[in-house]
Parts: C-alpha cells; sequence; structure tokens
C-alpha cells in the first residue's frame, strides 16, 4: 500500500482510485451490486455448454478451487437447499456454460450468466463505466516503424476478491469430480467474467492504480493502451520494449500480485495480432486475422466466406500519418479468369493505355470522342508531362489546349483554406 499513497502523492493516482483499490482489497469488491434489489431465490440449471464440455469444466471449478477462488460447500440435496433458504433470505444459482480456450486446445472457460439470475440488472455502474479506447489509443501511438509488445494479465477479473455480502449471488452447482453422479455446490469469493460490474471494477483497480503505480517509480515509461486485460506496449525499439514490458511483469508480480500469462505473450514487433486487428506501423494499416475473415464464416455459415474484389479502404491521402508510397496506388476490382488471360493475345484487355482528353457523351459516342490523347502507360515522365504542358491550340494536334490549375492552399488556413481554394479551381 505504501507504493500506492506515494502514486498518489506524486499526482500518478487518484485519491478516490486508491481508496476505492484498498477498501476492495480489504474487504471485497461489490462491483457495484445493489444487494436490496436481489429478492428471493433464483435458482438455474446449466445449460449444454457445460454439461458437453464436464470434464473440462469440472478441472477449471477445482482449478479454482484449488486456488482459493471458489469454495464448495457440500453436495447439492435438498437439506442444503432448504438451509440455503434459511440462512439467506435471497440468493441465486447462476447457470453455468462454457466457451473453448483459443490457445488451449481441450480446455474450455467456464461462463457465468448472472444476467440470468438479474444479478446485472442490480448492478449500479455509476464509477464503474469507461470507454474502451485501446483502438484509437494503439493507432496514435504507433508511428512509422514502431514495435508493439502484447501481454496479457493472467485470471484478470478471478484475482479481484468479493464482499461477503454479495457471496449467496454467486453460487453455483456442478461436479466435483469424473465419477461424481451428484452435483455440488459451489460459491465464488473472487470475481467471475460474467459479472456486469466486473470489467469496471478491474479497470479501476490495474488501469487506474496498478498502471499508474508503475508510472510513478518509472517502471512504465512507454505508452500502453489496455483493452481489458490485454496491454499493449508500444515504442520505437524492440529490445527497449520487451525490456520494459518485462520489468513490468516482475514488478507487478512483486509489487502487487498481478501476474501475466506467458503463454500468450507475443514480443515486440512492427507487424503484431492485438485486439482481434493485424497492426503493421511499417505500412500504417491494420487488417482482420485471418480466422476472423476466413475460418469464423466458414464454421458459422459452412460455406467459403464472401469479400469484396479489390479494396475499400480510405485512401491514403485522406490519412493525417505518413503514409508508405505504396499506399498511393490501389487496385479497385481485380477480375480472376480461369483459364488466365494471354496478355499478348488479348492486350486490347491487359493493355495499360490511358487517354487524355475530352470523352463527350458517352451516351451518344460520335466520331469527336475519339479525338484524345494515346498515352501507352497512365505513369508518364516529366518530359511527356512538359509536352502535354505546352499544348496551346497552335502545336501538335489541332485543337488541343491545356491549362494549369494551382491546387495549393495554405496548410495553416486548415479547412478553410481548402475550401477557398477548391472555390478556385472551379
Amino acid at each position: 500500500m505504501d507504493c500506492m499513497w506515494q502514486a498518489v502523492a506524486r499526482g500518478f493516482v487518484r485519491h478516490e482510485d486508491a481508496v476505492f483499490a484498498q477498501q476492495g482489497l480489504r474487504y471485497g469488491f461489490k462491483a457495484g451490486i445493489d444487494v436490496t434489489r436481489m429478492l428471493g431465490h433464483k435458482w438455474y440449471k446449466n445449460y449444454k455448454s457445460a454439461v458437453e464440455g464436464r470434464e473440462a469444466v469440472t478441472r477449471a471449478t477445482m482449478k479454482r478451487v484449488q486456488a482459493g477462488k471458489t469454495i464448495p460447500l457440500g453436495t447439492w440435496t435438498n437439506t442444503l437447499a432448504s438451509g440455503l433458504k434459511s440462512l439467506y433470505k435471497a440468493s441465486a444459482i447462476f447457470p453455468v456454460g462454457a466457451v473453448p480456450k483459443a490457445l488451449e486446445p481441450g480446455e474450455v472457460r467456464p461462463t457465468s450468466d448472472h444476467s440470468a439470475t438479474g444479478l446485472n440488472s442490480a448492478t449500479d455502474l455509476d464509477g464503474l463505466r469507461h470507454s474502451l479506447n485501446a483502438y484509437e489509443e494503439i493507432a496514435w501511438f504507433l508511428e512509422l516503424d514502431y514495435c508493439m509488445r502484447v501481454s496479457d494479465v493472467e485470471a484478470a477479473f478471478p484475482m479481484l476478491p468479493l464482499h461477503p455480502d454479495v457471496w449467496p449471488f454467486f453460487l453455483f452447482r456442478f461436479y466435483a469430480g469424473p465419477e461424481d453422479t451428484e452435483m455440488s455446490l459451489f460459491a465464488n469469493i473472487f470475481g467471475d467474467f460474467g459479472a456486469a460490474g466486473m470489467p469496471g471494477t478491474f479497470k479501476r483497480f490495474f488501469v487506474d492504480v496498478v498502471v499508474n503505480m508503475a508510472r510513478s517509480v518509472r517502471v512504465l515509461t512507454l505508452p500502453m493502451p489496455v483493452y481489458v486485460d490485454d496491454c499493449a506496449l508500444i515504442g520505437p525499439c524492440p529490445t527497449a520494449v520487451d525490456a520494459e514490458m518485462e520489468a513490468f511483469h516482475e514488478w507487478a508480480w512483486d509489487v502487487c500480485g498481478v501476474a501475466f500469462k506467458v503463454i500468450k505473450d507475443r514480443l515486440a514487433a512492427t507487424r503484431q495480432l492485438a485486439l482481434g486487428f493485424w497492426w503493421d506501423s511499417t505500412t500504417l494499416t491494420r487488417e482482420l486475422e485471418e480466422k476472423k475473415l476466413l475460418l469464423a464464416p466458414m464454421a458459422r455459415d459452412g460455406k467459403e466466406a464472401t469479400g469484396s474484389m479489390g479494396t475499400d479502404t480510405p485512401i491514403a491521402v485522406l490519412s493525417d500519418r505518413s503514409r508508405h508510397l505504396a499506399d498511393y496506388f490501389q487496385q479497385l476490382f481485380a477480375q480472376v479468369t480461369n483459364p488466365p488471360l494471354d496478355a499478348i493475345r488479348e492486350e486490347i484487355v491487359t493493355s495499360l493505355f490511358a487517354r487524355v482528353g475530352p470523352e463527350g457523351n458517352l451516351f451518344d459516342p460520335s466520331p469527336e470522342s475519339c479525338r484524345t490523347i494515346h498515352l501507352d502507360t497512365p505513369v508518364i515522365t516529366d518530359d511527356q508531362l512538359a509536352r502535354l504542358m505546352a499544348l496551346d491550340g497552335t502545336d501538335g494536334p489541332d485543337g488541343f489546349r491545356t491549362a494549369v490549375l494551382p491546387a495549393r492552399f495554405a496548410a495553416g488556413g486548415g479547412g478553410v483554406a481548402l475550401a477557398a481554394g477548391v472555390e478556385r479551381l472551379r
């Protein structure tokens, strides 16, 4: 706690956030739950996904029990049910579900449906609401050729103790062993991933307190956007970024007891996967990872994903960042043929020639519509550009004249200067 109050004195941690963390760690976090709004006893059966993944759910449950995050209350019987009703005026047994863990084949993460029991409706999120700005922050801090290191907090919500007042609403039933024929009653006494107030509670504890404590003692100096429990440290040098993130890991564990998932750590790189996107600082672009762009639609719909041919991304000239030269040239449409085109015999299709001059009415073509200047390629040399600019109607092809229009405007004038420049062109 001394380190936290030193951070408060230095202006890195707000006093109210420090009090919030101190009270929560000492007495337990209520996660915004108003227990007076929880009426009666609401007990639910588990979902099919948990039943089908029984072995994995049991392993995950007993892992929490061994870590002291969940306590077993005994085999579920009528006697236990009656005792629960006599002890508490209100209680909730939430339905357990299960979702697979992406990086751990065969393992699932149990889910807690607190919406079904009404717990989430009884949660007051005042003081816990926050904006998830990690996407915008990464886009801002990931400058040209910068690198990013990604780390994931280990068991983020389960590291936070719950206040005893809310324990009766974090009950669930499941099998304590693979051979059990009767379910047992369990109580989560540390946070889980289904309560509406847990993300805001963890944000105030980890981002507003722990991360700022690390900045107070200069363990963290580089920008680090945080999305729930995903941390993205950004800087110009990969060695320095990796060293700072590893120093933060060690400090967070020694001082705050916060651990990180080694299995999910990704070393600093200019092309990095974070928040479901591949971020590339050499081109200053981001794109969806393949499993979401292609595999997810195949798994969901049983057919290949449909995508656009070409590009529909914002044009590079509108970017407020320095962009790679190649970004200014995009193929608007791509047509695939089978068999492939023969570039020699079908030159009329594959040719890059371009025309300069008035096209006339496309719906009423005439011989005049063909009077244009033919260019073998749209990319021309300085000499060719000079020759085009010299056309004044007296030299070269009859009737062709060129004019040079200034498209410049004062950069310091902002939108007003741009609008005035456009008006001059008109």
